[in-house]
């Protein structure tokens, strides 16, 4: 949730992605402030949104996304 983790999550945002398995699912419990960052490199990576929820863990505001990588056409 530290500021210095926002490039680093986002440059291996497209590493996640490819290892995925097509129907393979990846969930990341992100800080309330990374959510829209979070939430575009999913879309730009063509990942479908299964859950985007808004959590408050006892104080602190976070975001659980869980994406579903497509099957293979």
């Amino acid at each position: 949730y530290d500021g210095e983790t926002a490039n680093p999550l986002r440059e291996s945002f497209p590493e996640l992605v490819r290892v995925l398995k097509p129907g393979g699912r990846l969930a990341i419990l992100g800080a309330g402030w990374q959510a829209e960052g979070l939430r575009e490199a999913g879309a730009r990576l063509g990942l479908q949104v299964i859950l985007e929820s808004p959590i408050n863990r006892k104080g602190l505001d976070v975001f659980i996304f869980v994406w579903r990588k497509a099957d293979k056409q």
